[in-house]
């Protein structure tokens, strides 16, 4: 999904002509992708499976799911064997969703014995269902990418050239994925998984 719009990206650069609509959607989709790595969690709302080795601890443990806010957990599978059987389901209160599902945490009550092990966990969540929604929800994450992409839009012609010399001097660009800021407006919205 993408986490900005064209127009907002335009508006920014200051370019109102339909010559770079189409250099700029594939700038903001690559740019997308690329915060969506960084911030380590999906942005679609959807149905997602994920699958977590258990360590042995032998006490609860919490489990970092990727797409969240959470809105439903549909099933949690344990098994050693990894086959995840219905016989393998955990039962509802062996299990509960941290913050009503708002940081992405799902702790584990019963006892995890077995290693090596594995947990399946099939729920619903997500940032947004679309990229208007997402712009209104989560504001800074889109003004990064925004950022980054008029960044890139404007190093179009000289992307991956690491200096420039003529008459005036040499300038030299730092290689960088995403810029200092962009990162930073980003640092809160990361996944901070932990077991």
């Amino acid at each position: 999904m993408d986490l900005t719009t064209s127009i907002r990206v335009k508006r920014l650069v200051d370019i109102d002509k339909p010559d770079w609509d189409e250099l700029i959607l594939d700038m903001i989709s690559a740019v997308s992708a690329e915060v969506e790595g960084v911030i380590d969690r999906k942005t679609l709302i959807g149905a997602y499976t994920e699958h977590f080795d258990v360590p042995l601890n032998g006490s609860d443990q919490v489990f970092s799911l990727e797409a969240y806010p959470v809105t439903a957990v549909t099933t949690v599978h344990y098994d050693p064997d990894r086959e995840f059987a219905a016989a393998d389901l955990l039962d509802a209160d062996e299990y509960a969703l941290m913050k009503n599902g708002r940081t992405g945490r799902l702790l584990v009550f019963s006892e995890l014995g077995a290693w090596p092990s594995a947990l399946k966990v099939v729920y619903t969540g997500g940032m947004s269902t679309d990229t208007n929604d997402f712009v209104k929800d989560f504001p800074q994450i889109a003004y990064a990418v925004d950022l980054q992409v008029q960044f890139l839009f404007q190093r179009r012609r000289d992307l991956g050239v690491a200096s420039i010399s003529g008459n005036a001097g040499t300038v030299t660009h730092e290689r960088i994925a995403l810029m200092p800021i962009v990162r930073e407006i980003l640092e809160p919205h990361r996944r901070h998984a932990y077991r």
